[in-house]
């Protein structure tokens, strides 16, 4: 029977020596000499003074153990999530030490050497003490510290024990996502720490490390992240896996449903999916491929309701107090409990486990010469990415009328990536001369989304935008698609749009955007003045009067066809 350890009480708890902390390829890194590293840490943090100490190292032995160091020093880890040189910058403005991470401006330690030091006398900590603070994104999309005290810690992984007891003890902790964020800290460090897990050393970075590490375990769990869940090699025999890998985790971002389902069947367990973010803890758990809604359930003790339309009220003991945390969040309810995500209200999205400000990206867009304005929307697909939809100025549309779309695409790809990892940057993008608007005059995520759709038949083009005119007529931008059927076969020597595909159009949307009585008698003054070719930007304005109805199509290049259909009168 496993032998459960509250935090604050990890390193005076009475155990065995030979307890497994540690996990390194098939060797057994044990408590005695787990303990011996937690003593070289401490004696060589003990030489500098200071509160504040970042705190970087990708060997799971060595940040266990400064970490635990750390807290016995009644010292606070600061925890980057890379060390890169932006980074270093701001923590050397916050911390007075760092460990594992370039600084030229604060005592630096690489490693701490074994000692002949005895063990320090360790002590119970002080579950009120800040013992982390973690970077997180703000609705703004600049990074926010979040400082964490020992009792919101423990208090979360006392729930991640109890929501799962059934868990062997023998098993060893595999982790796909790093242990600097809240989600890999609590996983893969402190939760195997108090339940006498053993801990991977290293992280797995691909499919074949999953697949070998499970294989060389009696039993393993593994906690990961949507991102290579969607990435499983379905090359590799998987089969074996199953009889030895007991949970799979998931968190950092939603995980699509049949991602989920794919994934469950090449490594055997429902994956356990949780929901929460760095500033609340964990919230909620669930496992779609045992549900028939893709709602979760909220973990004991954790309290939601949605108090208006863009607020979400949490109550937890994951949260610094018992005072009610408000999230920028739409939920809907169930009468069992349970509930529904549906959608944030802050513009922050996750990408690959990143949070990220899709304001705070289309601001950075706008910044470039060439463009006018930017939306970002997010595509949910096998993996959920970004995608951008441009309104180039007058400089911008001159060069794209110069370059090739590829090429403005990657300038400014490469501009966004002055603030923003490739990770998270649009995989796909649209330039238009306007954006799409629904009936009030709203540019929706919806409409934005629909400009990215895949439809097999391809019969339609992409409205891009619409409006109404007091006069009555309606104005389309159409985006005409080189993947539209009607170019197929028509016409051998080049891809044109045939007139039967425009007055198809044309009398479909009049249809469905006005009140068209009577039955269809005809169609005169009929003209086709220009030839429209794939991937063109059309203009099509329809109008509706004494059972007629009006259209034309037109662009930069000018009128290209125009008509009307004559409808028999209605004599009811």
């Amino acid at each position: 029977m496993k032998a459960f350890i509250p935090l604050n009480k990890l390193m005076i708890a009475e155990k065995s020596a030979s307890r497994p902390v540690i996990w390194d390829g098939g060797e057994i890194i044990s408590w005695i000499n787990f303990e011996q590293r937690v003593s070289a840490w401490y004696h060589a943090l003990s030489q500098y003074e200071g509160k504040y100490w970042a705190l970087y190292l990708e060997d799971s032995l060595e940040f266990s153990a400064a970490l635990l160091a750390i807290w016995q020093l009644e010292r606070c880890a600061v925890l980057p999530g890379d060390p890169q040189k932006n980074t270093v910058a701001v923590l050397d403005n916050l911390c007075d030490g760092a460990i594992g991470i370039p600084s030229s401006k604060l005592p630096t330690l690489t490693q701490a050497f074994d000692t002949e030091k005895k063990t320090p006398q360790w002590q119970s900590l002080d579950l009120n003490a800040e013992v982390i603070k973690l970077f997180t994104s703000g609705s703004s999309g600049e990074p926010q510290l979040i400082g964490k005290a020992l009792h919101q810690l423990s208090a979360e992984v006392t729930t991640l024990d109890t929501t799962w007891p059934h868990l062997d003890a023998a098993s060893v902790t595999l982790s796909t996502v790093s242990h600097q964020h809240i989600y890999g800290l609590l996983f893969s460090i402190l939760w195997p720490l108090s339940a006498s897990r053993p801990i991977s050393r290293k992280i797995c970075l691909y499919s074949e490390d999953i697949h070998r590490c499970v294989l060389q375990c009696s039993s393993a769990l593994l906690v990961s992240s949507p991102a290579h869940l969607s990435r499983l090699s379905d090359q590799l025999n998987w089969q074996p896996v199953k009889a030895k890998l007991q949970t799979v985790f998931s968190s950092t971002g939603p995980l699509n449903k049949s991602i989920s389902k794919q994934a469950s069947h090449l490594l055997g367990p429902a994956i356990q999916e949780i929901y929460g973010s760095t500033e609340t803890g964990g919230i909620a758990t669930r496992s779609q491929t045992r549900q028939t809604t893709a709602s979760w359930q909220p973990f004991n003790g954790i309290h939601i309701r949605q108090v208006n339309e863009h607020t979400l009220e949490l109550q937890s003991p994951h949260l610094p107090s018992n005072q009610p945390f408000y999230l920028p969040e739409k939920i809907k309810q169930h009468s069992n409990g349970r509930f529904e995500l549906m959608g944030r209200t802050d513009r922050i999205a996750k990408i690959e486990g990143k949070r990220v400000s899709l304001s705070g990206m289309e601001k950075k867009l706008v910044g470039h010469p060439w463009v006018e304005d930017a939306k970002i929307t997010v595509l949910d697909g096998k993996r959920i990415s970004t995608a951008a939809v441009v309104k180039l100025n007058s400089s911008g549309n001159e060069q794209l009328l110069k370059q090739t779309k590829k090429n403005i695409t990657r300038m400014l790809k490469e501009h966004l990536r002055e603030q923003y990892e490739p990770v998270v940057t649009p995989k796909k993008w649209r330039f238009l001369f306007e954006f799409p608007q629904d009936t009030q005059g709203k540019v929706t995520q919806h409409l934005l989304q629909q400009l990215f759709e895949i439809n097999i038949k391809q019969k339609w083009p992409t409205v891009a935008y619409q409006t109404y005119r007091s006069s009555g007529e309606l104005c389309m931008t159409l985006i005409i698609s080189d993947k539209i059927a009607y170019f197929d076969g028509h016409f051998p020597v080049a891809k044109i749009l045939p007139g039967i595909a425009q007055t198809h159009w044309a009398q479909h949307y009049a249809r469905q955007h006005f009140s068209v009585k009577g039955r269809f008698t005809g169609l005169e003054a009929i003209k086709f003045s220009t030839i429209i070719k794939p991937n063109s930007v059309i203009e099509l304005k329809v109008s509706y009067k004494n059972n007629k109805i009006y259209f034309t199509y037109q662009s930069k290049a000018g009128k290209h066809t125009s008509g009307r259909f004559l409808f028999e009168a209605d004599h009811d």
